[in-house]
């Protein structure tokens, strides 16, 4: 199975049997972490350090590259669908069965918190909007948040 499979899979399985399975670990998070920058990165061809940087908050705002690698990534955490929409119900969702205990409730309060960046910021294309709305997480989430 690839990663694609292997992701969505997983995010099958978290979906259809929440009574099953708990929130992942930080070490799983990480895993999958992994297995969405082995499927994005190569589509858009983002360097690295760049991927590294975002878990920091560094966004180079310039690097188109860089924010389609956020959209592709957002897409397959299914919080932006693929008609470029976010999508912050389903985003909260995922993250109520997914996310660490530890790290859970800061980014659901965070996520909902930029829930309505695309209506403050009309007319962006789907690669801008996904480095708006991760820009507005991490802004409300400093001290856990993890971007893969």
């Amino acid at each position: 199975m690839n990663n694609t499979g292997l992701v969505l899979a997983l995010l099958l399985l978290g979906v259809s049997t929440p009574h099953v399975f708990a929130a992942l670990t930080m070490d799983q998070m990480r895993n999958a972490a992994k297995m969405i920058r082995n499927v994005c990165q190569p589509k858009t061809g983002v360097a690295t350090e760049l991927i590294d940087q975002i878990s920091e908050g560094v966004f180079d705002e310039e690097n188109r590259d860089l924010k389609c690698y956020i959209k592709c990534a957002m897409q397959m955490m299914q919080s932006m669908g693929s008609n470029g929409k976010l999508r912050p119900d389903a985003a909260i969702s995922q993250a109520k069965k997914m996310l660490p205990i530890e790290i859970r409730d800061a980014m659901i309060a965070g996520i909902d918190t930029c829930r309505n960046v695309d209506k403050e910021n009309p007319g962006l294309d789907p690669c801008d909007l996904a480095l708006v709305a991760t820009k507005c997480v991490y802004n409300h989430t400093k001290d856990v948040f993890l971007f893969p």
